[in-house]
């Protein structure tokens, strides 16, 4: 329980600094490791992530995968430009 609650924490943190704009370039760099590491039960619990391997998602299965949507988004907003 106490972990959900840190991760939900972290999560709301980062996009309280997105939201405001403040130190995005490491956000967005924080927020892909993080990201990234969310799809490991895809692979490693397959049994809680799918019903029929590959493609029929569980509930959990359609949470980690839409962070490819997250993503992509985060990929928008990373600044590109030296400051």
């Amino acid at each position: 329980k106490a972990s959900i609650i840190l991760l939900a924490s972290i999560e709301v943190f980062i996009g309280v600094l997105l939201a405001f704009g403040v130190f995005t370039k490491q956000i967005v760099i924080a927020t892909f490791i993080h990201l990234i590491c969310t799809f490991i039960p895809l692979f490693a619990y397959t049994s809680l992530s799918y019903t029929k391997p590959p493609f029929a998602y569980t509930l959990l299965g359609q949470y980690i995968f839409k962070n490819i949507v997250i993503m992509a988004g985060l990929w928008v907003i990373y600044p590109t430009k030296k400051n």
